[in-house]
């Protein structure tokens, strides 16, 4: 096998040498170390078969379309007009990251929405009319805090709080 990789290597190199005419030593070098690895790379690829098919890799096929799947559900009720908002909070609740205070003001905003939402479906109210509901405003330094800001009036301008 010695001599067969020899001769191989021998002639790789010769048909380099002839058909490539190297001009610098670099080239040489290249030309020689591919030589050199040309028969151990062709044992390689003689050796190399298919694998066969196991239960991980069918799992792991199963695992990725699932995933897929649930991110396309997921996204099309999320992007969904008709889906509720409970539905979407919902979602959003399961999918964030975040704190325990942060998970009840955003259960506090699912109330106070549907709490508006509510008069204007049973009809006592046009939709346009804003609902008279009392909100109760976080103020804080949280990432969704309105930073001393409290809600003054029903048309939604914010003026600055009184106590900070």
């Amino acid at each position: 096998m010695a001599t067969v990789a020899i001769l191989e290597a021998g002639t790789y190199a010769y048909m380099a040498w002839r058909y490539e005419t190297p001009v610098s030593v670099v080239a040489w070098a290249l030309i020689l170390s591919r030589a050199l690895a040309a028969p151990l790379l062709s044992v390689y690829l003689a050796m190399a078969r298919p694998l066969p098919v196991t239960a991980r890799d069918i799992l792991a096929q199963v695992e990725l379309a699932s995933g897929l799947g649930l991110i396309r559900d997921a996204v099309t009720i999320a992007h969904d007009s008709s889906a509720s908002l409970s539905q979407k909070v919902a979602l959003f609740g399961a999918s964030a990251v975040m704190t325990e205070h942060d998970r009840q003001r955003l259960d506090g905003l699912l109330g106070a929405v549907e709490a508006r939402r509510a008069p204007s479906k049973a009809g006592s109210q046009p939709s346009s009319a804003v609902a008279d509901v009392p909100v109760e405003v976080a103020t804080g330094s949280g990432p969704f805090a309105l930073n001393g800001h409290h809600r003054s009036s029903q048309n939604g301008s914010r003026s600055p709080s009184s106590a900070g």
